[in-house]
């Protein structure tokens, strides 16, 4: 199935909207959609745009199309192709066990701005309650019917010789990403039991050194830059770059300082390229047990794996693949049938924009952007 399927049914359980109305505005087959049903799928699907393509989207073109009627449309779309897994799974009689308790559970926990708000609803709450949980309960059965399809994948175990005949036919690139895979499985079987090192207080790469740290930003400890008792692996790479290499070298039982600067594109923006201290106390150093491993034994497992694992995908892209051959000929059959009146009337309201002059610049950026990541999902 398409990812915006999968990004509507993730979104299903956490995002819901209010309708002004309650009326059939939309019906696909034997299926009537709401005002209130669609309006709740069209603010999951203006979220999206949104959140990939900025909140002035809306006042372009992508491809020709206003993006305010493309998101309708694509709307349409997705809600088409639930009810169409819907189907599925009443043909299939997928359930889910305690699926009510789950729904209950969905909705109680929704975030309080996504709830019932009888000051913008002009549905009653009861209402609002029922279509919420349709949506919900249709995201989790479809989840369902997916996860099985996936678990009806049965690859038998090959032997080692056409296991390594698989790996030896795939590219050069795809060799060196699965030795290196390799590597990595060998690597963490060696590790045995992490001891405490005897006999040695100076820090070298490859200790795993025990330390308490405190980030400081301007004279100010700064938010999750502070803890005690970490276990940190010295050449790991875990930590910001110049982190680890400073405290190789460092004995136990000293403080010292170490000047980092964060990567410019840190997750973090307040942190993003600044230069920072942190006040370190090396509390001990511990090593790992070298366990006694059979190498070629490990490899022929690890091949017969990687063939499994490529065969178990190829035939699930099959499955998928005449899955969607059959909900594309389901489409071309169903009948659809709009409320041209409503959906003539849902329009975008322009909001102002505080930035008149760089405003176009912008909008065509965004819109640039959404298009690029429409055309990467469909591939």
């Amino acid at each position: 199935m398409k990812k915006i399927l999968v990004l509507f049914l993730a979104l299903a359980v956490m995002f819901t909207g209010c309708s002004k109305a309650n009326k059939t505005v939309l019906t696909i087959g034997d299926n009537e959609v709401s005002q209130y049903e669609f309006e709740t799928y069209f603010k999951m699907m203006k979220d999206v745009y949104e959140k990939n393509g900025g909140s002035n989207i809306w006042e372009v073109e992508i491809e020709g199309e206003n993006a305010y009627d493309k998101a309708k449309d694509q709307t349409v779309k997705a809600i088409s192709e639930v009810k169409y897994a819907i189907m599925k799974v009443k043909e299939e009689e997928v359930t889910i066990e305690k699926q009510e308790e789950l729904v209950d559970s969905s909705y109680e926990n929704l975030p309080e701005f996504l709830k019932y708000n009888k000051e913008t609803a002009n549905v009653d709450e009861k209402t609002h309650e029922e279509i919420v949980k349709k949506v919900i309960s249709e995201g989790m059965l479809v989840s369902e019917y997916m996860r099985k399809m996936g678990e009806s994948v049965k690859v038998d175990e090959p032997t080692y010789e056409i296991a390594k005949k698989h790996v030896d036919d795939k590219t050069e690139e795809e060799k060196q990403m699965v030795e290196m895979a390799l590597e990595r499985r060998i690597d963490e079987a060696k590790k045995g039991e992490l001891t405490e090192v005897k006999g040695r207080k100076t820090a070298k790469k490859g200790d795993v050194a025990n330390i308490d740290y405190e980030g400081i930003l301007d004279g100010i400890a700064f938010e999750g830059g502070t803890a005690k008792g970490h276990d940190l692996g010295l050449g790991s790479g875990t930590f910001i770059p110049g982190f680890e290499e400073q405290i190789i070298g460092k004995k136990v039982g000293t403080n010292f300082d170490i000047n980092v600067t964060f990567p410019e594109n840190y997750g973090q923006p307040t942190l993003a390229g600044k230069a920072v201290i942190f006040k370190i106390k090396l509390n001990n150093l511990k090593s790992y047990e070298v366990n006694k491993i059979n190498e070629e034994e490990i490899k022929e497992e690890f091949y017969k794996y990687v063939y499994v694992v490529d065969k178990e995908n190829e035939e699930y892209k099959n499955i998928m693949d005449s899955y969607n051959e059959a909900l594309e000929t389901w489409k071309k059959e169903v009948e659809i049938v709009k409320d041209e009146e409503y959906f003539e009337n849902l329009k975008y309201e322009k909001k102002e924009v505080e930035n008149e002059e760089n405003k176009e610049e912008i909008v065509e950026d965004n819109a640039e952007e959404l298009k690029n990541k429409e055309e990467e999902e469909t591939k």
